[in-house]
């Protein structure tokens, strides 16, 4: 298992610990139930008018009722669709790298849940497959290297790490000053590396305070004099 996939299985893990997710998640199949059935009914009332059984002075609203149901229910079903591709993925990165933990991943169906439902034996199962995941798969630190602080977790599985560390491990010896306006972003492209961070984790860092904007373009003024470069908010090494 390499690097990228351990992070990942980690995000996965520790994103779907989150209570919140669970019952966002089944709240969206809820909407999606409910503005289907409205959707249904709005058309049952434009066929019986369109067949002449009832008053037609009131088709457009009904049309524009039944079409504004139809793309609320269409909008709540990829909502439900994305969380089950998160425990798809899962369950495909365990089932390629740790087939043994599979058994640590809860089964979901979410159009069959309800949002008042008890999750704690899931999230139990799934601090149980990070911890796991941690345990026998994440390196130790070589007594060569220079301690790492603890990683502290963060929404969105964002972990904050030491910047000066990180830089010193990729062969950096010089020390490199990251502003503290900055400083997120930083730590979150250094999570993310070698992928993009999402727009999800963006707006996360905006709503923090973290300067967002202009966090590629100033950083990557401190990282072309090492070598690295941002890039469609991606980290990676600058091109020959």
């Amino acid at each position: 298992m390499n690097i990228e996939q351990q992070n990942r299985i980690i995000e996965l893990a520790f994103q779907w610990q989150q209570k919140h997710e669970w019952t966002a998640a089944s709240k969206a199949a809820e909407n999606f139930r409910h503005h289907r059935v409205q959707a249904s009914k709005d058309r049952v009332v434009i066929r019986r008018m369109q067949e002449g059984k009832t008053p037609t002075g009131q088709l457009d609203l009904f049309q524009h009722s039944a079409t504004r149901n139809e793309e609320l229910s269409e909008m709540y079903h990829a909502q439900v669709i994305d969380a089950h591709k998160d425990f798809c993925e899962l369950v495909n990165l365990l089932r390629t790298n740790a087939p043994a933990l599979l058994e640590y991943v809860p089964t979901v169906d979410f159009f069959s849940d309800n949002s008042s439902a008890d999750y704690s034996p899931q999230i139990r199962d799934l601090k149980k497959l990070e911890g796991a995941v941690r345990a026998e798969y994440c390196s130790p630190v070589s007594p060569d290297e220079p301690p790492i602080p603890p990683a502290e977790i963060l929404p969105f599985g964002l972990q904050k790490c030491d910047v000066a560390n990180w830089w010193r491990r990729q062969g950096f010896d010089d020390p490199v000053e990251i502003k503290e306006v900055y400083a997120k972003a930083m730590e979150a492209f250094i999570a993310a590396a070698p992928h993009a961070i999402s727009k999800q984790k963006r707006e996360h860092l905006k709503a923090t305070g973290c300067d967002v904007r202009n966090a590629p373009k100033e950083l990557r003024k401190i990282l072309d004099n090492i070598g690295l470069t941002i890039k469609n908010w991606t980290l990676k090494e600058l091109e020959n």
